[in-house]
């Protein structure tokens, strides 16, 4: 693995714990990222971070073409919840308009996750592909836009999501297999993940 896919892989579990959207993107083209997460905890969410790593990769990037990719998904998923709070409207409706209308899809070119352009932000939004890193991002990045409480979860070599309904409900989202919604069980079994582990959470 290069030095920038572990920057991005260090990056994507802490920052989905953060969702402060008012920000004034355009202002953080010009910082590194490390500036950027030396900011109070308040003042960092997932779109801004991404787009400033995706920045030091892909320097010629203006963050305007993203935010508005990001923002025309978003749209288009709220007004298919129809104002409902319940999660599996809410799971779907970002299903409908991430896969089908915007046509986002699981790179299956690249199951090993080799290539650089399937491990930034702005090179998905461009190819509108990814692999189990960077589609759970895009994923979040909406989330985070429309306020639902999704996080990821970090499995043996993959990442899912999980929207969180209560201390003790959830469900998990496949986001490479188009936002199904799948059973704890299967990934215990599938990575072959000890029981004690999973207890321990």
């Amino acid at each position: 693995m290069t030095l920038r896919k572990l920057k991005y892989t260090f990056l994507l579990i802490p920052l989905v714990l953060v969702f402060n959207c008012n920000m004034n993107f355009a202002n953080y083209e010009k910082i590194t990222i490390f500036e950027y997460l030396n900011k109070p905890e308040k003042e960092i969410n997932i779109l801004t971070a991404a787009l400033i790593l995706s920045k030091e990769i892909y320097p010629s990037i203006r963050f305007k073409d993203y935010i508005n990719t990001i923002e025309s998904i978003s749209q288009k998923a709220d007004f298919y919840t129809q104002g409902s709070n319940n999660p599996r409207v809410r799971i779907t409706a970002i299903n409908k308009a991430l896969f089908q209308d915007f046509g986002f899809s699981y790179d299956r070119t690249d199951y090993m996750g080799r290539l650089e352009e399937n491990h930034f932000l702005s090179s998905v939004l461009d190819r509108k592909k990814g692999v189990c890193t960077s589609m759970p991002l895009v994923y979040l990045v909406i989330a985070e836009k429309l306020g639902y409480p999704v996080y990821a979860v970090d499995a043996p070599d993959h990442t899912f999501l999980r929207y969180i309904i209560n201390t003790e409900e959830y469900i998990n989202i496949e986001v490479t297999s188009g936002g199904l919604e799948i059973p704890d069980l299967f990934y215990i079994d599938d990575f072959m993940i000890p029981k004690n582990t999973y207890k321990n959470g």
